[in-house]
């Protein structure tokens, strides 16, 4: 505050006019509440303070039980027996307890389950207790992810359940971040592969060139400031159709053939799972499924070196574990990272799980630092790292610069990363979920022959159909059960969502 007025003694001190301000960035005054500066400060009455929502749940996208209102009275209270709750535009009756000033309103599942999957609106109403009453509306939206539930409840920041029937984009169950995309046009909608999921999955073509890009992030690979991760946990599920041979990848890859299943990173820094051949001929009954993490940089841990002569520094002995996989085989496959977090302690694991099974665990990991390499689904993206062999520009250029992408072929589902550890029991409830047989959406269909009318299906909700068994399944325009079909119609396959 500042005296107005410049000749102080002709006013008494009692009397002096005051004018109360602020300043802007080039020192110019704004008086409080001065409508011709909106960043000026604002100055109000007192008044009666009223009842205020200080907590809502559910927040984010995470699985919830209950849906909770706590308001807190203010000078004015809230009037008994004023609380209307609706969910998803229907009214509900939420039980309302109240202890002292504060009002805590609940809505539970009635059989004590998850809420649904799903985007929900819950709409609160109560009044005031004033003269004359005042009625109060809050709108609340939230979003229940669905998917498997020990998977959810164990927090991945990226789920993918790879049931998209057209597009590009594969979204993820936990939020808008994370949204992979489908390269080459797969072949989405293929049938269901995880029991326990009741939903399709994605079929990748090697010979196509099918493969699932996510992009560089934040909770993946590239974190502000570089701290690091102590820890990190990849799971799928999937199928191969046709596994890799013990031959040569290329004339110039003195190693087997090989199909990425995941990798993020490149060279320096990451993790990769992967089969490695070992079996030759026309049918290959066999082959190595392999999961590597390494940090050649910082505190270096996990480093592979390429076959023969060339020298590479730092590096240290690889951390991978492998088993034997069959094709045609469904598997649930767990790779966990869990670093040592002390500086230079090489004490930390790199472990994995087949079936809800230890493979093995190898021991030297320390934190994993950015790796700036690109991350995909079914097939190697930029540089990447075996367990016995490098390839980037600068390491294995020929074969970098190569089509050898490493590309899987089969059939892959219900994808999940984590930025903690998964134990082994939880590895055991998420692949004992997936094993449960659910029943599909509407029960599935019914198939029956009449000689005058030809095949018929009856079903319970949206039908499907593709020219191939391995999708990509669409919905079957204006398809009322019970539908019937020509024999002369030429093979198609259906499912029902």
């Amino acid at each position: 505050a500042r005296e107005k007025c410049g000749d102080q003694d002709e006013i008494p001190n009692f009397a002096k006019p005051w004018e109360f301000f602020s300043l802007d960035d080039q020192d110019e005054r704004m008086l409080v509440n001065d409508r011709d500066h909106p960043q000026a400060l604002r100055a109000f009455r007192s008044a009666a303070s009223r009842p205020a929502i200080v907590s809502v749940m559910p927040q984010g996208t995470g699985l919830a039980r209950q849906i909770e209102f706590v308001i807190t009275d203010g000078r004015t209270a809230l009037e008994n027996g004023s609380i209307r709750m609706m969910l998803d535009g229907a009214r509900i009756d939420p039980e309302i307890t109240r202890i002292g000033n504060t009002t805590t309103v609940v809505h539970r599942t009635s059989d004590g389950g998850y809420l649904p999957e799903g985007a929900h609106e819950i709409e609160l109403a109560f009044r005031e207790d004033s003269d004359p009453p005042v009625e109060r509306t809050y709108v609340h939206s939230f979003v229940i992810p669905g998917g498997l539930s020990p998977v959810l409840e164990d927090e991945p920041f990226a789920y993918w359940r790879l049931r998209e029937l057209q597009g590009e984009e594969a979204r993820n169950e936990m939020g808008s971040d994370h949204t992979a995309f489908y390269m080459n046009s797969p072949g989405l909608g293929a049938p269901r592969l995880v029991p326990g999921a009741p939903d399709s999955s994605v079929f990748l073509d090697a010979s196509l060139d099918h493969w699932i890009w996510i992009p560089n992030s934040e909770e993946i690979n590239v974190r502000t400031g570089n701290p690091g991760w102590s820890a990190k946990t990849v799971e799928f599920w999937f199928r191969s159709r046709k596994l890799p041979s013990d031959a040569s990848a290329l004339p110039e890859a003195p190693f087997p053939q090989r199909q990425v299943l995941y990798e993020q990173g490149g060279v320096t820094r990451g993790m990769v799972v992967y089969l490695s051949g070992i079996e030759s001929g026309e049918e290959i009954g066999q082959a190595e499924l392999w999961f590597n993490a390494l940090n050649r940089g910082q505190t270096v841990w996990g480093g592979t070196l390429p076959l023969g002569e060339q020298e590479i520094s730092p590096n240290s002995e690889a951390l991978a574990v492998s088993t034997v996989i069959a094709p045609d085989t469904l598997y649930h496959v767990v790779g966990v990272y869990d670093g040592d977090t002390e500086p230079d302690s090489l004490e930390g694991t790199v472990s994995l799980y087949l079936n809800g099974e230890p493979i093995g665990t190898v021991v030297g990991a320390n934190r994993m630092y950015n790796h700036t390499g690109e991350v995909a689904i079914g097939r190697r993206n930029g540089g990447i790292a075996f367990h016995d062999f490098l390839i980037s520009s600068g390491f294995a250029p020929e074969i970098f610069e190569s089509d050898e992408q490493f590309r899987f072929d089969g059939w892959i589902d219900e994808f999940a990363l984590y930025n903690h550890a998964l134990p082994p029991d939880r590895i055991i409830a998420h692949y004992k979920a997936g094993i449960t047989e659910i029943p599909l959406p509407g029960g599935g269909i019914s198939i029956s022959r009449d000689d005058r009318q030809g095949i018929i299906l009856t079903f319970e909700g949206i039908l499907h159909s593709s020219g191939n068994i391995d999708g990509p399944f669409v919905p079957v325009d204006d398809a009322v059960s019970p539908l019937i079909l020509s024999p002369a119609e030429s093979a198609r396959f259906y499912l029902v969502r």
